[in-house]
């Protein structure tokens, strides 16, 4: 009977510890990011501490998203300004679904992502930018027809028309110099990014600009050049995304990206 009994406990004691074997295997480790990595990953200024809420334990990144829509978007957007292999401006009429699609709703999609991880600066940035590529399909979509509203005075080349979409570019451009400004606590690529969209934005108003005049030939130039830097910022747009996609596979090499987040005069203070 002792030893029955003996026997029981025994096997008890095999499964109980075969469970606590099992539970080690499958439970979820938590892995710390350091301030430098959680920068690179989301792009946060300054390589700010990771998040602790639990929610952030429970989403991907969203931040390679949101950098890789934003660069389908502007990639052929600047090859139609350059008006490449028979592009001209009618051609924005076919990007319309990728400016609704891709750029609108990823970008905001991405956007509420960093929002509940806590990320205020990819938040405030990817939620701006979805907005502008809904807007700029808005502007070009013919079902919408907001330059034929202005048929009275020469449509889309009324100077009503050019000259409202010169200070929205003129006053986004405003905003872009702030959030370079802000970026400089990042990595070189992102701020980049953001230098070269504030040429963009001043040469779109400087074009719609020379329009309000009938300058047709300066305008086209001036759309021509922001094409190029468009360019430009997307090379620096796949780049930033080859470095984030690997980044989350965690491949064995770190790609540069020029992190700025210790430079003496954009680092956080110390108490």
């Amino acid at each position: 009977m002792a030893s029955s009994q003996h026997s029981d406990d025994i096997e008890k004691a095999s499964v109980e510890k075969g469970r606590t074997e099992h539970r080690d295997r499958v439970r979820p480790i938590s892995v710390a990011l350091t301030p430098e990595q959680y920068e690179r990953l989301f792009l946060e200024p300054g390589g700010k501490a990771p998040p602790v809420s639990k929610l952030s334990k429970q989403f991907g990144n969203p931040t390679p998203l949101a950098i890789m829509v934003f660069t389908l978007c502007l990639a052929p957007t600047a090859c139609i300004l350059l008006g490449w292999a028979g592009a001209d401006p009618t051609s924005m009429v076919t990007m319309l679904a990728p400016f609704y699609f891709q750029g609108g709703i990823g970008l905001i999609v991405s956007s509420i992502l960093e929002w509940i991880l806590g990320n205020t600066f990819s938040y405030v940035v990817f939620m701006l930018f979805g907005g502008f590529w809904l807007a700029f399909g808005a502007i070009n979509d013919p079902s919408i027809g907001i330059g034929a509203s202005y048929a009275a005075s020469g449509g889309a080349a009324s100077p009503a028309f050019n000259s409202a979409l010169m200070w929205y570019f003129a006053f986004f451009a405003v905003i872009a110099v702030i959030l370079f400004v802000a970026s400089l606590r990042t990595n070189v690529v992102f701020a980049f990014i953001f230098l070269t969209l504030i040429v963009i934005l001043v040469l779109f108003s400087a074009s719609y600009g020379r329009m309000t005049v009938g300058d047709v030939n300066g305008a086209v130039k001036l759309s021509k050049a922001a094409g190029g830097v468009c360019l430009a910022t997307s090379a620096a747009g796949f780049y930033l995304t080859i470095v984030l996609i690997f980044g989350c596979v965690e491949m064995p090499f770190h790609l540069p990206v020029g992190d700025l987040s210790g430079v003496a005069f954009v680092k956080k203070k110390t108490a």
